[in-house]
């Protein structure tokens, strides 16, 4: 059963495509090299953009739990209020 790792952040004050390029260029192939990872979604609340939310699903408890404690942001980039770790019931 797969295991998805919520992080809740607060994203830096930045223009839309310096957002995306940091994203593009450190967040994602971060996440992606992680072992078990499945796959990933990163969004930004339309309501509030300061606001953001990723979730990285990996194959089993330990890996998305390894993943929690090795992703972090780099220098400049969103602020990480919350990780959390779900099991996943189901994928659409």
């Amino acid at each position: 059963m797969p295991f998805a790792v919520k992080f809740e952040v607060t994203l830096p004050e930045s223009t839309p495509e310096e957002s995306q390029k940091m994203l593009d260029e450190a967040i994602v192939p971060m996440s992606k090299a992680q072992a078990g990872f499945m796959s990933g979604v990163w969004m930004r609340r339309m309501s509030a953009p300061s606001e953001g939310v990723g979730v990285v699903v990996f194959g089993s408890e330990q890996q998305a739990k390894d993943a929690s404690e090795a992703l972090r942001p780099p220098p400049g980039g969103p602020e990480v209020r919350s990780v959390d770790i779900y099991e996943v019931g189901a994928v659409a």
